[in-house]
């Protein structure tokens, strides 16, 4: 990494901090509250506020919560920030990372950095559930033992609070009864710092748990006042219940609870995604049958591994939705225990359409990212490019962080041309693959538009090469085309709750 130098005034073509990021940073120094919420939108500087925040004023014991990839990028931002002062230390299962831990929690000096999945095992412990006769509970449809997760409280004990909480991302703890949630508000400290472009997620009632823990003092502890008072609530009916269930559906003055927040700082950065070229694909006949039979009845028969028939029920919404992306990936298969699965050699419009696009005279010498929301299709998908004789590999929640780390060396070096990624998986806090990168397939979309912002981003930020462009490959009349719709009113609408609204002169 390269130290972003101090604010000048003068544009001297070196890099240095930007007018409005030393202002947010200025503003966050002043917070008589200590408490910030930075909302400020991807490839903004949320990483570079925070450091300058720390070493400014002067922290000498501050844990770092984030996305476990993103350790590297911290630790040289850091780094290079304090001209090498500050050296962080990762908290995990390795030898190195037991030895922080112990130390972190014996209230030692220091910067910590943690993946909030580690942070929370360490806070929880898996006990098993008994019944009425002191047996263990065994769960009827998978016959596998049932367990219950236990809260320590064991930071209620930690030697020394710490002087301050940055947590990257911190949309993960968005769900007020998340147990990352419960844990963070066991940890003492001085500052906190809340930094994610998409703190609430897709829904306005996540702002509680996030404000709430920030601000306990200035946001009303109770959500049910707090919905009252900020939330729009519409009744929900669902087949088998007789009552009707109240469900928040938005902000009833969108972007005004931003504004009442003591700290909010929210930069929206200077690039904007250009609107992606869009490929529209026929299914083929046994696709449409799958997806027209999912669509009316909420069931479809598929043939079995051993030949059968078996079928394939979808009677809760999301599941619905989530199948219907999936049938228009290719012709879908079940295993003999009802779980889906795509064949190797799966008919599939969507992958003739990409190797269309891959062998665009353009785009055949350069590197390129292929999503998908699919791991089973992202599976298949890197099968059938290698068989083909294209240098692809595979990015999912299958390969562990040491895989990822030589994946990302590799694609750097220029030793891999086709990353093949699952949205969720890929979605969140890595940075540098944009200066490689500037061509981007979606063979589908997440139902979550968050994800989706967020994987884009990845390659569409600053350092990126020029040049950029993507494509989504859409099923024609399927929810493909819904969803490329619909994801477009989403982010508008969030975005008029996340902005601050100017205010009347």
């Amino acid at each position: 990494m390269t130290k972003i130098l101090p604010y000048t005034g003068v544009d001297d073509g070196l890099p240095r901090i930007r007018p409005e990021q030393e202002e947010a940073i200025q503003r966050m120094m002043a917070e008589p509250t200590k408490s910030i919420a930075n909302g400020s939108n991807m490839d903004t500087g949320k990483t570079l506020q925070a450091a300058e925040l720390v070493i400014r004023l002067g922290l000498v014991r501050v844990l770092y919560i984030g996305v476990k990839d993103t350790y590297a990028q911290w630790a040289g931002r850091l780094a290079d920030q304090s001209d090498g002062a500050i050296t962080l230390r990762r908290l995990d299962s390795t030898k190195a990372g037991k030895l922080a831990f112990a130390d972190f929690y014996a209230g030692a000096d220091g910067h910590f950095f943690v993946g909030s999945q580690f942070l929370t095992a360490q806070d929880f412990m898996s006990v098993p559930e008994l019944g009425a006769d002191g047996e263990q509970l065994v769960n009827e449809k998978t016959g596998k033992p049932v367990n219950k997760r236990i809260h320590m409280r064991i930071f209620k004990k930690m030697k020394r609070p710490v002087d301050m909480i940055v947590f990257d991302e911190i949309h993960v703890i968005a769900n007020r009864k998340s147990q990352c949630r419960r844990t963070l508000g066991t940890i003492a400290t001085d500052w906190k710092v809340g930094m994610s472009g998409t703190w609430v997620g897709n829904k306005f009632e996540n702002s509680w748990s996030i404000t709430q823990w920030l601000w306990p003092d200035h946001i009303d502890r109770a959500f049910s006042r707090w919905r009252d008072e900020w939330c729009t609530v519409e009744l929900q009916y669902f087949p088998g219940q007789q009552r009707a269930h109240e469900s928040v559906s938005g902000e009833k003055r969108p972007g005004e609870f931003v504004q009442s927040l003591p700290c909010y700082i929210r930069l929206d950065g200077e690039l904007e995604i250009p609107a992606p070229e869009v490929v529209l694909v026929d299914l083929l006949p046994e696709q449409r049958r799958d997806y027209d039979a999912l669509e009316a009845d909420n069931l479809v028969w598929l043939q079995s591994a051993a030949g059968s028939q078996a079928v394939l029920v979808t009677d809760i919404p999301i599941v619905m939705r989530s199948r219907l992306r999936t049938a228009t990936l290719g012709v879908m298969s079940m295993t003999d225990d009802d779980e889906i699965y795509f064949d190797v050699n799966t008919k599939s419009t969507k992958l003739n359409a990409l190797r269309g696009i891959l062998d665009r005279p353009h785009w055949r010498t350069g590197s390129v990212a292929i999503y998908t929301d699919s791991k089973r299709f992202a599976k298949v998908t890197v099968a059938r490019m290698q068989m083909a004789g294209y240098n692809a590999v595979e990015w999912s929640g299958d390969v562990d962080s040491k895989g990822r780390d030589a994946i990302k060396a590799a694609f750097l070096a220029g030793q891999i041309q086709y990353l093949v990624a699952t949205i969720p998986s890929f979605s969140t806090g890595l940075d540098g693959f944009q200066s490689v990168c500037n061509k981007v397939v979606w063979l589908s979309e997440s139902d979550n538009s968050m994800l989706n912002q967020q994987a884009i981003k990845r390659f569409f930020r600053t350092g990126r090469k020029d040049g950029f462009e993507h494509v989504k490959i859409l099923a024609r009349n399927t929810y493909d085309e819904g969803v490329f719709g619909t994801k477009v009113q989403e982010v508008l609408a969030m975005n008029a709750s996340l902005s601050i609204r100017q205010r009347a002169a």
